[in-house]
């Protein structure tokens, strides 16, 4: 009888233990941990986790992006076990969201203005046309980190970076680059004014930061 108690001891101790580690893993395949950050990082107060994460988000890269600047900017972030690695593909994926931005304003424009004025240009398809807009946008986007990253450490080790990611000349010029490339290649037509080219994409560009809070 004895012997068959402590085997249900041992055996429900086993289960709550398994009880714990599943709890661990579904926190961690949502993003966060028990524990996401060092003390020093951590809220006065203890909170739900997800709730910590969402907390600790309000930080001085969003900051840096509201500053009034001639120079777009946003936010790279990202992840590893490397922090070295994580800061660098950080800065990688800061350039990825301001080339995504404008290739999204060039896009929609171009598309809005050819239609409106008729304009075939080299008759291409528009698969062909968001290629070569994205290929010049690619081209002309060069970017540099702007202040201190926000770096946590996450439950399993790894470093999330959060870095402000700056265009390395002012908006406006890269968008007039960007509208030399594309008349040259027929993709907008020779009538749409590079002064307002660079104004309707500032325009189109705001608007959809806005919509994007």
């Amino acid at each position: 009888m004895k012997k068959f108690s402590f085997l249900a001891a041992v055996a429900f101790a086993a289960l709550l233990s398994s009880c714990g580690g599943s709890k661990q893993v579904a926190n961690a395949a949502a993003g966060y941990y028990n524990n996401p950050y060092p003390q020093q990082f951590a809220p006065q107060q203890q909170t739900n986790p997800q709730q910590q994460m969402q907390e600790l988000k309000t930080l001085k890269v969003d900051e840096l992006v509201a500053e009034e600047t001639d120079k777009l900017r946003a936010v790279g972030i990202a992840t590893d076990i490397d922090e070295n690695d994580a800061r660098r593909e950080a800065l990688q994926a800061g350039q990825l969201e301001l080339a995504s931005l404008i290739e999204t304003s060039v896009v929609a424009l171009t598309q809005e203005y050819n239609q409106k004025n008729q304009v075939n240009g080299k008759k291409l398809k528009e698969e062909q046309r968001k290629e070569l807009i994205e290929f010049a946008v690619s081209q002309k986007i060069s970017v540099k980190a702007i202040g201190t990253p926000d770096r946590f450490m996450l439950g399993d080790g790894s470093f999330q970076i959060y870095r402000c990611v700056e265009l390395k000349v002012p908006t406006t010029e890269v968008l007039g680059q960007i509208h030399d490339e594309l008349t040259r290649e027929e993709v907008i037509g020779v009538d749409y004014d590079r002064e307002k080219f660079i104004k309707d994409n500032m325009d189109r560009i705001q608007e959809l930061r806005e919509n994007a809070k």
